[in-house]
């Protein structure tokens, strides 16, 4: 049976069903409906189990190759919204690097993955995170926003003279950038 739009955004939206959910999103697919924002309804239903979230959103990156920026930033924002489980923690890192390969220039990513940064709790996470933002800036165009960021986070987490560091380098590549 084909649904309209309209239909399956109700679907997404208010169904409780994983199946009814998946046989929407096939009927979707089908019909090579590409609206991004009608999947990130989808995505958003909090019926998903992780699982299920990462399989729809793995293949709406490969449908909709050109959206994988968007699709992969709203679902390591989903993500990052239940960072009080680890493993969501690690899923919403896993996300926000994917959105990042798959357009390195933007600083979105490396602040999306900065707020994810632990202040109370030493996790093994908040090294990954400085680690990769400062592996992968060298492609980001604007770094002196990623730099202002890094600057907050350690004057946050008590480490003056790296907040200092960040802070020079943000104020010489926004000299830069102007």
């Amino acid at each position: 049976m084909n649904k309209s739009s309209e239909e399956i955004e109700q679907i997404f939206r208010n169904s409780n069903s994983p199946d009814e959910l998946f046989d929407a999103f096939r009927g979707a697919i089908t019909r090579r409906i590409s609206d991004i924002e009608l999947y990130k309804i989808l995505l958003a239903n909090p019926i998903l189990s992780k699982e299920e979230l990462k399989m729809y959103s793995e293949h709406l990156s490969k449908v909709f190759c050109e959206k994988a920026f968007d699709i992969f930033m709203w679902t390591g924002n989903i993500f990052a919204n239940y960072n009080a489980e680890y493993e969501r923690l690690e899923d919403s890192i896993s996300y926000y690097v994917k959105a990042l390969y798959s357009n390195p220039k933007n600083h979105e990513p490396f602040c999306k993955l900065l707020q994810l940064y632990n202040y109370d709790m030493n996790l093994p996470a908040n090294k990954i995170i400085i680690e990769i933002v400062e592996s992968c800036i060298n492609k980001v165009e604007r770094k002196s926003v990623v730099y202002t960021e890094m600057s907050k986070l350690f004057e946050k987490a008590g480490f003056k003279e790296k907040s200092v560091e960040y802070l020079k380098l943000a104020q010489k590549q926004q000299r830069e950038e102007s």
